[in-house]
């Protein structure tokens, strides 16, 4: 069961095996405890599919180094942390995402850090 807590509006989900995406309708489905709701695993095509590129040190979104200037201290090769998990590596002009299992967080750190969505054509 995916927590209402973890998802935006526009998350992409399964409805049993059927990929839909998080409204408001979605949302109170899920606080009412109604089955059949659960994340996309991110797999290798589907990064590919988000325009992440391989890298040797992994999948990387390149972005525009002021996004994060921020988030930055010391400068490059900080890290996003929450809950002891590293969510991604800031290097250079590179957004290098880890840790991740689903899609819904992979989405949801690109638009806190872009504040735009990740475009994925599924």
């Amino acid at each position: 069961m995916i927590q209402p807590n973890e998802l935006r509006i526009g998350n992409l989900i399964y409805l049993d095996e059927t990929l839909i995406e998080v409204d408001v309708h979605v949302l109170i489905d899920i606080l009412m405890g109604v089955d059949g709701f659960s994340p996309i695993p991110i797999t290798p095509e589907l990064l590919e599919r988000a325009g992440l590129k391989r890298d040797r040190e992994g999948w990387i979104i390149s972005y525009s180094y002021k996004i994060y200037d921020p988030l930055v201290i010391g400068g490059t090769g900080s890290y996003v942390n929450a809950n002891r998990k590293t969510y991604c590596i800031l290097h250079d002009d590179k957004i290098m995402p880890k840790g991740f299992q689903y899609l819904h967080q992979l989405q949801n750190l690109y638009f806190a850090l872009t504040g735009e969505e990740l475009n994925i054509e599924l």
